[in-house]
């Protein structure tokens, strides 16, 4: 079963609209992009497979910042904007949801966008059962893409040190899109913003299919070792709430004390 969710999540990530999120998708012409395969890494992609995979034994699984693609047909997808295929309008800072009723989370390129991580994380840990799986996956060396804004990106430890703080034991965690994409992306950011206007077009064009048939197809290879976190494009944490989180831990604000954050 979680082959089958990973070839799925695999696949589906080949016809995946490009989105920037802060639970939502950015507007306009963006979302009719064609994301090719990132070949990200293993590691991430069966990471985000156990995931899924939860959709297909009939549990509860929130997409935060889902819509208006799925990556599976059961899972309940949760935007502050009213995109297509988005179920539920609201804020991963406040999420009204039932504590301890969610079985798993997938969250993909949102952490970013969000204004206070800390509290997201522990509104994740809130509504999870104990025993949920949850899957995270954030930039680490992208250019800034703002909807509504850009706050932060994580390197694997800080990514890994947020969710910890919130209560989470983390299962894995590492490089997701690899060093080719990172470099490739900013480049094409660097040429679209800075380079004069008359040379911007070409020169964009020809950096373009340069990475896409010299460096891109690296990551390949780079995703996967062990140090690919350095330069990578994203970093992915799997988490899980441990059975033993009380309903009073799972419900305290004071949690967020120690990170001097105010819910």
């Amino acid at each position: 079963m979680v082959t089958q969710a990973h070839d799925l999540y695999y696949q589906s990530w080949q016809l995946r609209p490009r989105w920037s999120r802060s639970g939502g998708c950015s507007k306009g012409a963006g979302m009719a992009e064609v994301r090719h395969d990132d070949r990200r890494s293993q590691a991430s992609r069966i990471a985000a497979a156990k995931v899924i995979a939860l959709c297909d034994e009939g549990r509860a699984v929130l997409s935060i910042g889902g819509g208006p693609f799925r990556v599976h047909p059961r899972i309940i997808t949760l935007n502050i904007e009213p995109f297509e295929n988005v179920d539920i309008v609201g804020d991963a800072h406040n999420l009204l949801i039932r504590s301890s009723s969610i079985d798993g989370v997938h969250c993909e390129a949102v952490f970013e966008h969000l204004e206070q991580p800390v509290v997201a994380a522990a509104e994740m840990f809130r509504v999870m059962k104990p025993g949920g799986l949850a899957f995270v996956c954030t930039p680490f060396l992208q250019a800034f893409h703002g909807y509504p804004s850009h706050y932060q990106n994580f390197t694997h430890v800080g990514h890994q040190r947020l969710f910890e703080r919130a209560g989470f034991t983390v299962l894995d965690g590492g490089a997701a899109v690899g060093p080719g994409r990172a470099i490739s992306d900013i480049m094409i950011f660097f040429f679209n913003q800075y380079m004069p206007h008359r040379f911007k077009r070409p020169v964009s064009f020809i950096w373009r299919h340069i990475a896409e048939l010299l460096i891109m197809p690296l990551d390949k290879w780079l995703s996967e070792r062990p140090d690919a976190f350095v330069v990578a494009s994203t970093t992915y944490v799997l988490l899980v709430k441990p059975q033993d989180a009380s309903e009073a831990e799972t419900n305290d604000p004071n949690r967020l004390k120690a990170d001097g954050i105010r819910h």
